[in-house]
C-alpha cells in the first residue's frame, strides 16, 4: 500500500503469510516485523513456491516464509515467520537493489544498481548460474551488465542492458533458454539464439 505495507492471504504452512503465524488467511493480513510492529518501506514484492521477498525503499530485501534450500539468503535453511534480511555473507546485508524476483522452486534473484545479479536458495538445476549444483544460503553474485530478470520454476533470465541481449540458466528441458544448441541444463548464463523476428528485445518474463 502507500505505506510500504505488504498484506497478504492463502496458505500459510512456512509461515510465507509473514505474520508470525502458520495459519490460513482467508482475507488480507499485515506482514509483521518479529518485534510485532508492521512491516513497512516495501516497493515491491515477490512469490516464490514457500518463500516471499519484498524490495525496500532503502534497496535492501527482506524475505520470509520457507527457508528450505537457503531460500531466505539469510544464512539459514530454518522457516521464518516475519521478515529476515537478505545477506550476501555473515552480517553483510545485499544492498542497492533495484530488482528482485522469486522462482517456483524456492529459490530469489535480485538485480542491483550497478547491473550486477544476485541469486540464493535452490541450484539443482544450475538456476542460480554458478557453475555448480550448490544450494546458496547467501546471495551470491552471478552475472553483470544487466538491467532486468526473471525466475521459472527451475530457471532464470537476464535481459543484458547492451543491445538487449536476453542470457538464461538453470533448467532447459523444455527450450526454456531458447537455445536449441544448448539442450540441456545450463550451470552457467547462456545467450537466448535471436533471430530476425525477435532482436530488440525490451523486456521479458519466466513461468
Amino acid at each position: 500500500d502507500n505505506l510500504g505495507q505488504v498484506w497478504t492471504w492463502g496458505i500459510n504452512y512456512n509461515g510465507q503469510l509473514g505474520d508470525g503465524t502458520t495459519t490460513p488467511h482467508y482475507v488480507p493480513k499485515l506482514v509483521k516485523n518479529s518485534d510485532g510492529s508492521t512491516f513497512t518501506g516495501a516497493i515491491s514484492i515477490a512469490a516464490g513456491a514457500d518463500q516471499m521477498a519484498a524490495l525496500k525503499s532503502d534497496g535492501t530485501v527482506g524475505a520470509w516464509g520457507g527457508g528450505a534450500s537457503g531460500a531466505l539468503g539469510n544464512g539459514s535453511i530454518m522457516d521464518h515467520y516475519h521478515p529476515v534480511q537478505v545477506l550476501t555473507g555473515a552480517g553483510l546485508g545485499l544492498t542497492s537493489v533495484a530488482q528482485v524476483v522469486s522462482g517456483g522452486s524456492d529459490f530469489s534473484l535480485a538485480l542491483k544498481t550497478d547491473g550486477t545479479v544476485w541469486g540464493w536458495g535452490a541450484n539443482g538445476s544450475g538456476q542460480l548460474g554458478l557453475g555448480d549444483t550448490i544450494n546458496r544460503l547467501y546471495a551470491k553474485n552471478i552475472a553483470s551488465g544487466m538491467d532486468k530478470i526473471a525466475a521459472g520454476a527451475y530457471h532464470s533470465l537476464a535481459h543484458s542492458s547492451n543491445l538487449g541481449h536476453v542470457y538464461g540458466w538453470g533448467y532447459n528441458g523444455y527450450g526454456q533458454l531458447g537455445n536449441p544448441a544448448a539442450a540441456v541444463n545450463q550451470l552457467t548464463p547462456i545467450q537466448m539464439v535471436e533471430t530476425d523476428g525477435n532482436v530488440g528485445i525490451t523486456d521479458l518474463a519466466a513461468g
